[in-house]
């Protein structure tokens, strides 16, 4: 077995080359081997291995990739530990006939170097090979960090992502407008990007200094302090780190504070957290984001993205002069680890020959379609199978479309929208590219989600005040057994008002409330009878399927009785002929003492005193005075004394109350006139 191996290139974090440059400590460097067994009669369960030197370990330890030979069979397994690749063969070895192949995989400079070249172990022969550009790896000087951020690489298997937030004593005082080494507390608001949340424990999220006379290598940083209140190292300062995680996961306050001074000019300081990858395993291909901002600071927003491309490339033997692609489908969303190993989509492809030619125009074409256009098959997680590539004219028009329609996905999980990425450009539901003279990876990205459907609802009213009650709006409430519950406000003419987007066989139920001061179908005065119609409901896939619920209220006015009238509500009044009675005057309330001629003498009135009016039968009639009723005063006068005048004596004695009882009427009269006349 021979195993040979190209010049080492410089390469970043996302497998892009390099060349002509050196190596850094820490530095990726992409390393191409090839294998020959043509005289090695290889059998299944046999293997050969790569060792590394000191110098370098492979980025991503555990890895598993395919043996393939030149025409694109799988042959065996490949695995890494942290110094060796080891490559076994499988069944399909014996059956191969050109036993070669070649491969490729990512390494990193681990330490600094005098000489531009080291020694591998190609399974058991030690050769030798040139460190990229031919040059020694270089260490890492100390440079000050202006405020930035940055992440770690990603593996295939990472299930979070590190993010940096940098600066130095210097920097982040210049950010802040304040002197220099004058800083002893910052604040960061964080925002993570869709697919991750967070890491909620504190004890994940630390501090770290990378003091000047310790360099800018990884052993020139020491972790000093977690934000669950440890400390890991005072001799460079003591910290303390608190991040408060927003509700929703994806937005944080960090402060840092240096609690035994301030932030020293000549040292780079870290904040290092994670974020967890939604479903628990970061989706290859695709781009993770964070940004932070410094509260105080002016344009001091931050940010950094990360994405985990495959290193790894088809290794086939192509035809002078033409090219291939493979395809790779990644399944993405929270459900993406519900979808079976075995789920395989199709992908359409068409082409056009460059410049007009025809396949006349290439009678060394050998691997060509079957026709145009034609399918493959890709399985949900892998890579288009190297024995279905094919090549084509360079400058070929590709174009490629993808059909979902027999993947079948298990319960209520679907395929959501679809990406393809080709040579770093993303574009959905289609890619058209140019072939070169290479096999270009294309990356097909597919969201697993789960179906959703709705329902909708309708209000009607009926019955009493039938108009008015339409116009009004109704609030109606819907549960849902996956916890979305919540209330429609839905007016009674009839207009449908949807619900929200639920899981497709979630069982709902929709209820109207009562109260009207709640939005509910009460109304005063009124009594009414609900009716629901499709109140309890399983969600069907698509608004075609959507449930219609029918609410109708139908009303009764309440009859208002006739109220008895009683004397405390109505009073009736008791009717008098006038609305202010004139009292008569009566001996009671104004008693007339019995006048005798020898204490006042009731007088006569006169004219020139006082005149009395004729008085009309209508107001009060005067009464005429007659002689009998008074006699003249000069009759009691002349009357003879002695016996024999007794019947005589007799008749003066008795005259005298008469007389009395006259003059009584006659002033009465005149006092009432007098008033009338006042009065009017």
């Amino acid at each position: 077995m021979k195993v040979s191996f190209s010049p080492l290139i410089l390469a970043d974090k996302d497998g892009t080359e390099f060349p002509g440059k050196p190596a850094h400590l820490e530095d990726p460097v992409r390393m191409k081997f090839a294998w020959d067994a043509s005289t090695a009669n290889p059998q299944p369960g046999e293997s050969f291995s790569i060792g590394l030197p000191a110098e370098y370990r492979y980025r991503e330890i555990g890895r598993h990739d395919d043996l393939v030979l030149g025409n694109g069979t799988k042959v065996g397994d490949c695995v890494t530990t942290t110094e060796t690749l080891t490559c076994t063969f499988n069944a399909s070895i014996s059956a191969a006939t050109e036993l070669k192949g070649s491969g490729n995989q990512m390494i990193v400079a681990q330490k600094v170097t005098q000489d531009n070249k080291t020694t591998f172990d190609a399974n058991g022969t030690k050769v030798e090979v040139f460190h990229p550009n031919n040059e020694r790896i270089l260490p890492i000087a100390w440079v000050e960090k202006d405020l930035g951020k940055y992440a770690n690489s990603l593996k295939r298997e990472s299930s979070s992502l590190t993010w940096h937030i940098q600066f130095s004593g210097t920097t982040i005082a210049n950010h802040l407008k304040a002197e220099a080494g004058s800083v002893n507390s910052v604040t960061f608001n964080d925002v993570s990007g869709g697919g991750q949340k967070l890491n909620p424990d504190l004890g994940s999220w630390y501090v770290r200094v990378n003091p000047e006379e310790f360099g800018g290598g990884a052993d020139g940083y020491f972790d000093v302090a977690k934000a669950d209140g440890t400390a890991m190292n005072t001799d460079h300062g003591k910290f303390v780190l608190k991040p408060t995680i927003g509700a929703d996961g994806t937005t944080a306050s960090i402060t840092l504070s240096r609690t035994d001074g301030n932030f020293a000019k000549n040292a780079n300081y870290e904040i290092v957290y994670q974020s967890l990858a939604e479903g628990g395993k970061i989706v290859p291909g695709k781009v993770y984001t964070n940004s932070a901002t410094l509260n105080g600071g002016k344009n001091t927003t931050v940010s950094a993205q990360m994405a985990y491309k495959d290193p790894i490339s088809y290794d086939v033997q192509l035809t002078q002069g033409f090219g291939s692609f493979g395809v790779k489908k990644y399944v993405t969303g929270a459900h993406q680890n519900d979808v079976p190993a075995d789920t395989k989509v199709r992908v359409n492809v068409s082409y056009e020959l460059p410049n007009g030619t025809t396949e006349a125009d290439y009678p060394s074409w050998a691997k060509k379609p079957a026709s145009n256009p034609y399918t493959v098959e890709v399985a949900a997680g892998q890579q288009q199978a190297g024995d279905t590539l094919r090549e084509f004219p360079k400058g070929t028009k590709i174009t490629l479309t993808e059909d979902t329609s027999a993947a079948a996905l298990p319960g209520a999980l679907g395929w959501g929208g679809k990406t393809f990425s080709v040579n770093g450009t993303e574009t959905q539901e289609t890619a058209t590219f140019s072939v070169d003279s290479s096999v270009q990876a294309v990356g097909l990205y597919n969201e697993v989600i789960q179906k959703t459907g709705s329902f909708s609802v309708v209000k009607k009213v009926e019955g009493s005040n039938k108009e008015a009650f339409s116009k009004e709006t109704f609030q109606i409430a819907y549960t849902c057994e996956n916890g979305s519950e919540g209330t429609l406000d839905v007016k009674g003419d009839g207009t449908p008002v949807n619900g929200p987007s639920v899981p497709v066989g979630t069982n709902c139920e929709v209820t109207e409330k009562e109260k009207q001061a709640d939005g509910g179908a009460e109304r005063e005065g009124y009594t009414v009878d609900t009716k629901i119609d499709n109140g309890a409901f399983t969600i069907k896939e698509g608004a075609a399927s959507a449930t219609l619920v029918t609410v109708t209220n139908t009303y009764s006015e309440v009859p208002k009785p006739t109220p008895t009238p009683t004397p405390t509500e109505e009073p009736t009044p008791t009717p008098t002929p006038t609305e202010e009675p004139t009292p008569t005057p009566t001996p009671t309330e104004e008693p007339t003492p019995t006048p005798t001629p020898t204490e006042e003498p009731t007088p006569t009135p006169t004219p020139t005193e006082e005149p009395t009016p004729t008085p009309t039968p209508t107001e009060e009639p005067t009464p005429t005075p007659t002689p009998t009723e008074v006699p003249a005063p000069g009759t009691s006068a002349s009357a003879p004394s002695g016996n024999g005048g007794s019947n005589l004596a007799s008749t003066g004695t008795s005259a005298m109350p008469v007389v009395a009882a006259v003059a009584t009427l006659l002033a009465t009269g005149y006092v009432i006139l007098a008033v009338r006349r006042r009065a009017s």
